[in-house]
């Protein structure tokens, strides 16, 4: 059983990026978005009207151990 939540705005979309407005999200138990739909039931969490979600929009991470083990060998 997941979790349903309404938004006021949603940037959705894998490739392309849409703009959603007043929608509800379906969630499951992991957290990954199962379904997007205009009708929501009654247990909806509402996040209010002024919500934005959105995905990340770059994987900026940085590996300090990559760095480490790249220098090692240089010497």
């Amino acid at each position: 059983m997941g979790l349903e939540i309404r938004v006021g705005l949603l940037l959705y979309g894998r490739s392309e990026l849409k703009l959603l407005k007043g929608k509800c999200i379906e969630l499951d138990d992991e957290g990954k978005i199962v379904g997007v739909g205009a009708n929501c039931s009654p247990y909806t969490v509402d996040l209010g009207a002024s919500t934005l979600l959105m995905p990340p929009l770059c994987n900026g991470h940085v590996h300090v151990f990559d760095l480490g083990v790249a220098d090692r060998w240089e010497n």
